[in-house]
């Protein structure tokens, strides 16, 4: 399934990027995976799970890998269960340049609870040109329109009592500033509007 989560042009560098991966698991957690999430990319359809529960190579192992294997395993463990890890490679692919097959990664993390994670996603894109984002999420607008939805109602669950404000709320700048979310995603699907959510753009 991990050649599934990337562009066929890539499946050389995942083939060598699975031969490091550690077979040990997370306390011992049975090595499967939670959830899957499909995205369009590219006229081609790639898919990753909401979680892994895989250990983390060694340093020497990492080592052995080019860039383009670094980035592909940062994206593999930008799902793992243990959200420090999620946090550590995530800087690892916002602190290069970002690749179109990054993308869904990243949007991905930001419908998740972890509101730390959507602060440094949101530092890294802010100022940045982002129609490349904002052309992800058209193409995938069923998607993205769930991701901002999660993403609300971590807030109301989480985050309501700190941010009482939702529209300056971190995610929701994030996905209308930087996704290029508006009214025409949020009105895709209309019995599903929350009144905790006024007018998007």
């Amino acid at each position: 399934m991990l050649f599934d989560m990337f562009p066929d042009e890539l499946h050389q560098h995942v083939q060598t990027v699975v031969s490091i991966l550690p077979q040990k698991t997370m306390h011992g957690h049975e090595d499967q995976w939670y959830g899957i999430n499909e995205y369009q990319l590219d006229r081609r359809v790639i898919n990753f799970p909401d979680r892994i529960y895989r250990l983390e190579p060694d340093d020497e192992a990492i080592g052995m890998l080019d860039e383009i294997q670094i980035d592909i395993l940062s994206c593999f463990y930008t799902r793992s269960a243990d959200g420090f890890v999620r946090e550590k490679y995530l800087r690892r692919i916002l602190n290069g340049e970002i690749k179109d097959w990054e993308i869904p990664f990243i949007v991905k993390l930001s419908d998740e609870y972890v509101v730390e994670i959507l602060e440094i996603i949101y530092k890294h894109l802010y100022d940045r040109n982002n129609d490349d984002f904002k052309a992800f999420c058209r193409v995938n607008k069923d998607s993205t329109y769930k991701s901002f939805s999660r993403m609300m109602s971590y807030w109301d669950a989480y985050y309501r009592r700190r941010f009482p404000d939702f529209q300056n709320y971190v995610g929701r700048r994030l996905f209308c500033e930087c996704y290029g979310y508006t009214q025409s995603y949020h009105m895709k699907t209309p019995m599903n509007r929350s009144p905790l959510d006024k007018d998007p753009t």
